[in-house]
């Protein structure tokens, strides 16, 4: 009998498969999880007599099935199959991922919908659950949604911080100014425990100085021009880029 869906098809889905899992790889090589020890792949397979819970097409799921599972034998990638795993709609590849106990979560899941592929739709909240797991909430540099804090010590340091906060922005860095009427102590053991990267205290001293005191994410303090900082986290930003 003539498959339901042609040759060409099938060879196109396999190569958009191969696309996802290719960016996948990379997201997840970014974030410093190693393939085998850091994730595998699951594959998701339906069961054929539970019409209940599958959509009813037994051709549509043999092809489907058929097709995940040669993209990730030609990938030679550790993966496994497990029955009555996958949507109702069709089969998947999930990526899996081990969380903080050793426990496996799929972070990643790469769908084959035959039945309702206008409902495709991505989301990131579980990688990013992983990732704050992963690093403790302590994200490097280039991925901490708030890489700098420049905090005020009084309401006249505040047009200062500002305009330290357009230039870290207009380098791309992001930063924010805390001008809240707390104490430097306060804000700093706030900010020590968002893990931000870097914090800025400005005061009467630290506007006339031609350097920033810096205090780092470990607790130490660094004096750098504003210049030299901007290079400085440039740079840990930049280097982090993987071609």
């Amino acid at each position: 009998m003539k498959s339901p869906v042609n040759s060409q098809v099938l060879s196109e889905l396999a190569s958009e498969i191969n696309n996802v899992l290719d960016l996948i790889e990379y997201v997840c090589k970014v974030f410093g999880i190693q393939k085998g020890d850091g994730y595998r792949y699951r594959l998701s397979l339906g069961d054929r007599k539970d019409e209940k819970k599958y959509y009813k097409n037994d051709k549509l799921w043999d092809e489907a099935e058929d097709v995940l599972r040669k993209v990730l034998k030609n990938r030679d990638v550790p993966f496994f199959e497990v029955g009555n795993e996958a949507a109702f709609y069709g089969p998947k590849i999930d990526i899996q991922m081990k969380n903080f106990s050793g426990k496996e979560d799929t972070a990643f899941t790469v769908q084959y919908d035959f039945v309702m592929p206008e409902r495709f739709n991505l989301t990131i909240e579980r990688i990013i659950g992983l990732l704050i797991e992963k690093y403790a909430g302590k994200f490097p540099v280039w991925l901490s949604p708030v890489q700098v804090v420049i905090m005020t010590i009084a309401d006249r340091h505040e047009d200062y911080a500002n305009k330290l906060k357009d230039e870290l922005l207009h380098s791309g860095i992001r930063v924010e100014v805390d001008s809240r009427a707390e104490s430097i102590g306060r804000k700093v053991r706030d900010h020590q425990l968002m893990r931000i990267n870097y914090l800025i205290t400005i005061g009467d001293k630290e506007m006339q100085s031609s350097e920033l005191a810096i205090r780092t994410r470990d607790n130490n303090i660094i004096n750098l021009s504003r210049s030299d900082f901007i290079k400085k986290v440039k740079k840990e930003i930049d280097d982090k880029i993987i071609n």
